[in-house]
C-alpha cells in the first residue's frame, strides 16, 4: 500500500466521511480504514482465484505424456509432408507419361498428314516436269522421291498396324455404332480422367479430415456415413403439387433485372410498366408433358415462389429441350421445327429454323449449351447442329448417322465433349466436338449395370454424370471417365412402368444456393431436390 495519502483527504467510498487511510492497491481509490479492509479482503479472493487456475494450468500430472504426443505429433507433421511431397512427384510422373503418349499420338497423325502432302506434292511436280517434257527433272525427282518412299512406307505401315491394334481395343466404345459411319478417336478422354482423379482426391481428403478429427467440430456427423455419396440418399425437398406433369428443366443463376408482376406473370423490370417483384435470384424453368400449356413454370428452389412465363411460340408443339444462358441472360426453347431464343421476360430474340440452318430437313430433339455455341440433335439428318449464340447461324454440323439415330433422344454437354444418350440401346456414347469421334460408351462392356430406357443425361462441375431411368424410376450417379456407379437415387417408390416418363434433370450449382440435382418426376406432378454432399 501506498504511504502517502492527501492532507484532509475522506474515503471515496460513496456516503463515507471518514479520513481516508491510504490508496487502495485494487481500486486506486483513497480509502478509510473500515473501506480499506473490504478492497484488500477482494484483492486476497482474486489473488486467490488466481492463484487455483495457474495450478490448473500449470499442473505437471500429464506433462511427460504431452511432450511425447508433441514429439509424435511432429513427427506426424513431418511424415503428412512427405507423404504430399511423394504424392506431387508421384503425379508429375503420371503427368509427363500421359502427355508424353498423348504427344506422341499427336506426332503420329501428324507425321501422317504430312506424309501424305508430301506424296501428294511430289506426284504433283512430277506430272508437271512431264508435261513440260523435262526428263532430267523427272529424273531428280524420281531418285529423290524413291528415297523418301522408303521412309514414308515404313511410317506408313508402322501407322496402320498401331491402328488395326488400337481397333481391336476399342470393342467397348464401338457398342451400339455402325463400324462404316463412326470412328473412334485414337486417344480416349485423357482430360476426363484426370478431371475425375480431382473429385476422387476431394472426397478422399475430405474422409481423411473426418476420420483424423481435422474437420470442423461443429460438422453434423451423419455426414461421415454418407461420405462414399454423392447426394443425399433421400430427396431433400419437395416441390409439389405442379399444375401439370414436368418434362424438361433447366437453371438460371442470374435473374436480375427480371421480376413478375402481381398476376405472377414474369417480366423484364426495363420494359414493364407494372410494380415487378424481383425473381429469385437461382431458380428453375419447367416444361409441360401436357401441350395444353400456354407457358413455362420459373419456381425458386423451395417451390415459394411460383410465376408463369409466356412467349410468343407455338404451345402446341412439344417443346423438346430448354437451355439458359446465365451471362446472356437468355432461354432457349427447342421444339422439333424451331428454336425460339428469348430473355428472361419471354421477350423473342432470335427464332432459329431449318432455313436459317440451311438444313432441308428439322427434327430437334434435344439442345445444350456451351458459353457461345447452341449444340442441337437433329434426328431428322442424323447430325448435331452447332449454332453460333452471337449470330444464330450454323458453325458445323457432327455426324451421327452411324448412333441409332432413332433411339438418341437427348445429349448433354460436358467440357468440349459431348454425351448423347440412346433410350433404345440403353448406352451414352461420349463424342469430341471438335472432330465428331467417339471416346468412349456408358456403361462399360464389363460392367454389371444396365441402364433401363434412360431418360435424361446431365453433368455437374465435379465431371460426375447423373441418367434418369424411365423404367425403373432410379437416377443414376455415374463416374464421367468410366461410367462406373457411384450412387443410386430413388425418384418413384412405384412399380416399373413401360411408359415413357423422361424424368427431366438440372444441377443446381450457384453461391446462393445449395449445391443440389433436381429430377423432375412426372408420375406425381413434382420435382424432388436431393442435395450434393
Amino acid at each position: 500500500m501506498s504511504t502517502t495519502e492527501e492532507p484532509n483527504a475522506v474515503c471515496s467510498s460513496r456516503a463515507c466521511r471518514s479520513p481516508a487511510s491510504d490508496r487502495s492497491p485494487l481500486s486506486g481509490l483513497q480509502l478509510c480504514q473500515l473501506h480499506m479492509q473490504r478492497d484488500l479482503a477482494k484483492l486476497t479472493q482474486r489473488k486467490d482465484e488466481l492463484v487455483q487456475m495457474l495450478r490448473l494450468i500449470g499442473d505437471s500430472s500429464d506433462r511427460s505424456l504431452l511432450r511425447v504426443e508433441q514429439s509424435a505429433l511432429a513427427a506426424e507433421i513431418d511424415d503428412v509432408n512427405d507423404e504430399f511431397d511423394a504424392l506431387q512427384e508421384k503425379l508429375q510422373r503420371w503427368r509427363e507419361r500421359i502427355l508424353c503418349r498423348v504427344q506422341a499420338a499427336h506426332d503420329s497423325v501428324s507425321d501422317r498428314l504430312n506424309d501424305a502432302s508430301e506424296a501428294e506434292q511430289c506426284e504433283k511436280d512430277i506430272s508437271n516436269a512431264c508435261e513440260a517434257n523435262d526428263m532430267r527433272k523427272v529424273m531428280d525427282l524420281t531418285s529423290s522421291a524413291e528415297l523418301w518412299l522408303e521412309d514414308a512406307n515404313e511410317r506408313l505401315e508402322q501407322f496402320t498396324e498401331a491402328r488395326v491394334k488400337l481397333h481391336s481395343r476399342q470393342g467397348s466404345a464401338r457398342r451400339g455404332l455402325s463400324a462404316v459411319y463412326v470412328k473412334v478417336r485414337s486417344v480416349g478422354d485423357a482430360s476426363c480422367g484426370v478431371k475425375q482423379l480431382n473429385y476422387i482426391i476431394d472426397k478422399h481428403m475430405g474422409d481423411v479430415t473426418k476420420r483424423c478429427w481435422l474437420d470442423d467440430a461443429t460438422t453434423d456427423s451423419s455426414e461421415a456415413v454418407y461420405s462414399s455419396l454423392v447426394c443425399l440418399p433421400e430427396a431433400s425437398a419437395t416441390i409439389d403439387g405442379l399444375e401439370n406433369s414436368p418434362c424438361h428443366l433447366t437453371a438460371c443463376c442470374n435473374t436480375s433485372g427480371f421480376g413478375y408482376d402481381s398476376t405472377g406473370k414474369v417480366a423484364s423490370c426495363e420494359s414493364s410498366t407494372s410494380k415487378l417483384t424481383p425473381l429469385p435470384q437461382s431458380c428453375l424453368f419447367v416444361s409441360f408433358q401436357n401441350k395444353t400449356a400456354d407457358h413455362l413454370l420459373v419456381t425458386s428452389l423451395d417451390g415459394a415462389v411460383r410465376v408463369k412465363y409466356y412467349t410468343d411460340l407455338d404451345w402446341d408443339e412439344w417443346i423438346s429441350g430448354l437451355h439458359c444462358d446465365n451471362d446472356r441472360q437468355m432461354l432457349f426453347i427447342a421444339q422439333f421445327l424451331v428454336i425460339t431464343v428469348t430473355n428472361l421476360g419471354g421477350a423473342v430474340r432470335r427464332v432459329i429454323t431449318g432455313d436459317t440452318l440451311n438444313q432441308s430437313n428439322l427434327r430437334i430433339t434435344a439442345i445444350a449449351g456451351s458459353l457461345d455455341k447452341v449444340f442441337a440433335l437433329n434426328r431428322a439428318l442424323g447430325n448435331v447442329l452447332v449454332i453460333s449464340k452471337n449470330s444464330g447461324k450454323l458453325e458445323f454440323s457432327i455426324d451421327v448417322s452411324g448412333f441409332d439415330v432413332d433411339g438418341l433422344d437427348e445429349l448433354c454437354l460436358h467440357d468440349n465433349k459431348l454425351l448423347l444418350l440412346n433410350f433404345r440401346s440403353g448406352l451414352i456414347h461420349r463424342v469430341c466436338t471438335i472432330t465428331g469421334q467417339v471416346l468412349a460408351a456408358y456403361p462399360d462392356l464389363y460392367d454389371d449395370l444396365e441402364l433401363v430406357l434412360p431418360g435424361q443425361v446431365v453433368m455437374d462441375s465435379r465431371g460426375l454424370m447423373y441418367v434418369s431411368e424411365n423404367g425403373g424410376q432410379f437416377v443414376r450417379v455415374l463416374s464421367c471417365w468410366n461410367g462406373s456407379l457411384i450412387q443410386t437415387l430413388i425418384v418413384a417408390k412405384l412399380q416399373p412402368s413401360d411408359d415413357m416418363y423422361r424424368f427431366g434433370l438440372a444441377v443446381i450449382e450457384a453461391e446462393d444456393a445449395t449445391s443440389s440435382l433436381v429430377v423432375a418426376n412426372e408420375r406425381d406432378n413434382s420435382l424432388l431436390v436431393f442435395y450434393f454432399i
